[in-house]
C-alpha cells in the first residue's frame, strides 16, 4: 500500500505494533504491506521524527476541511446558477 494511502493513524498503529514487539512479516500481512515498505517508513521516522508526524495529520485535516468547503462552494454556484438560467428562460 503506497504512502498516499495510508493515513497518519494506520502508519502509526502499524509502527507501534513493531515496537510492542510483533514481527514485521505478520504485521506486513495484516495490513497489505511489504517489509520494504515497513523499513523504510521507519526509516524516515527515525530521520524526521513524531512531530513531521503531527504536522502531516494537522494539514490532511486542514486539507479534508478545505475539501468540504470547496465541495459546498461549487454546489451553492451550481444552484445559484441553475436559478439563473431558469430565471433568464422565464423573462424571455
Amino acid at each position: 500500500m503506497p504512502l498516499s494511502r495510508v493515513t497518519v493513524t494506520i502508519l502509526m498503529s502499524i509502527l507501534k505494533e513493531l515496537d510492542a514487539g510483533a514481527s514485521v512479516k505478520a504485521v506486513c500481512r495484516r495490513h497489505h504491506v511489504s517489509p520494504q515498505t515497513v523499513y523504510r517508513w521507519r526509516s524516515r521516522l527515525r530521520v524526521q521524527g513524531t512531530g513531521s508526524l503531527e504536522r502531516l495529520q494537522r494539514l490532511e485535516n486542514e486539507n479534508r476541511q478545505l475539501k468540504r468547503k470547496v465541495a459546498e462552494l461549487s454546489m451553492d454556484y451550481n444552484a445559484l446558477r441553475t436559478a439563473l438560467i431558469t430565471q433568464a428562460k422565464a423573462e424571455c
